[in-house]
C-alpha cells in the first residue's frame, strides 16, 4: 500500500518525465541561462545578503532556529513558494556559503508538470501572487517575476 508521500513523489517523477519528453517550453532564452532544474515547494532567498543568515539558521537548533527563521520570513529574506517550479540557472556566479551552493534564478511555475502530477497550478499561482504582493517583490506594473537564490541541493533533477 502506497503512502500519500510516495504517491506524490511518483506523480512528480512522472511529471518530470512527461515534461522532458514533451519538451517543456521555457520563458528564457538559452543565452540567458544554464540548464534548468526543478524543485517542489522551493525556499527562495530573496537577496544574496540573506544567504549567510539562511545557512546559519539551518545549522542551529531549538528556539534560536525558530526565532531566526521567523525573522527571515518577517523581513522578506526567505519566501516559500507552493508548487513545482522550473529553476533556470542564470549566467552569473553561484554563491557558496557553509558548503552549500545557491543559484541565482527567477522561478517559473511549471504548469504542465503540475497538471501531469495531478496538482492545481492555478491555486499555487494565487499563493505565489499573494506572497509577491505582500513582500513587495513585484514592480508596480506587475511584470517583474519573483527572483532570488535557491539551494542547488533542493533541485529534484538537472538536465546536463
Amino acid at each position: 500500500m502506497k503512502t500519500k508521500a510516495s504517491q506524490a513523489v511518483t506523480a512528480v517523477l512522472i511529471g518530470l518525465f512527461i515534461s522532458s519528453v514533451a519538451g517543456f517550453a521555457q520563458p528564457y532564452s538559452a543565452a540567458d541561462r544554464r540548464p534548468d532544474g526543478y524543485v517542489f515547494n522551493p525556499t527562495l532567498i530573496t537577496s544574496a545578503d540573506c544567504i549567510g543568515d539562511f545557512v546559519k539558521m539551518q545549522s542551529i537548533e531549538g528556539v534560536a532556529k525558530r526565532k531566526l527563521a521567523a525573522d527571515l520570513i518577517q523581513t522578506g529574506c526567505v519566501v516559500t513558494l507552493k508548487g513545482i517550479y522550473v529553476i533556470p540557472h542564470f549566467l552569473s556566479e553561484n554563491i557558496t556559503r557553509g558548503g552549500k551552493v545557491f543559484v541565482q534564478t527567477k522561478p517559473a511555475l511549471a504548469v504542465v508538470m503540475m497538471e501531469a502530477a495531478g496538482l492545481n497550478p492555478y491555486a499555487s499561482q494565487e499563493v505565489e501572487d499573494a506572497v509577491k504582493e505582500t513582500l513587495g517583490l513585484r514592480r508596480p506594473d506587475g511584470d517583474e517575476p519573483i527572483k532570488g537564490y535557491v539551494a542547488s541541493s533542493d533541485l529534484l533533477s538537472e538536465q546536463r
